[in-house]
């Protein structure tokens, strides 16, 4: 007589009720992993397009800005302006900024653009509602309150990143800044 080797019936469904088990328990976490990384991911692209715009404004010795779009793959380029109910979530340009501060206007060359946001929401100061740039000497800039020092809040309902640009032109990335807050709460 031959020995059969294999599995039986039962068995297999005992696997695939087990795999199903650790199915639903990684589910959450997996859930939770996928909207951190997008998070970063944004978080790091605003975060370099800043501090590209800070190392511009060095070398090329004039004023550098970054706005928010509402549309900033459009020909041409425009930043948006404070009756339009935009966000810093539809895309932001990067350019040198020799006209009207904050626009693209005359000569100024696009040197960046950054991507819309997936479902995310940004919290920023009001200085900071359309545009905020550098001068020539890496010092921020902004349109409205004078100084132009603040935080921008990113967030995903669940999870907070932060970006503080200092009153010397210091950008720095905040990770620990408290989940499961309201976007709009203050970091400290």
């Amino acid at each position: 007589m031959s020995k059969q080797s294999g599995v039986t019936l039962l068995e297999l469904m005992v696997g695939i009720a087990v795999a199903a088990i650790l199915a639903m328990l990684a589910a959450p976490s997996f859930n939770r992993l996928i909207a951190s990384t997008r998070l970063n991911t944004q978080t790091t692209e605003l975060l370099s397009s800043l501090q590209y715009a800070r190392t511009e404004a060095l070398n090329r010795n004039q004023n550098v800005s970054v706005c928010r779009s509402p549309n900033p793959a459009a020909a041409p380029p425009a930043c948006g302006v404070s009756n339009d109910n935009g966000t810093w979530a539809t895309g932001w340009l990067v350019f040198t900024d020799g006209g009207a501060a904050g626009v693209v206007d005359g000569t100024d060359q696009v040197l960046r653009v950054g991507q819309p946001a997936i479902a995310l929401v940004f919290d920023v100061p009001p200085r900071y509602s359309n545009w905020l740039g550098f001068s020539a000497t890496g010092r921020p800039r902004a349109g409205v309150n004078g100084a132009a020092n603040g935080t921008i809040i990113l967030c995903n309902g669940v999870l907070r990143r932060a970006i503080r640009i200092s009153i010397a032109g210091r950008i720095s990335r905040i990770d620990d800044a408290p989940d499961n807050a309201n976007c709009s709460t203050p970091i400290p």
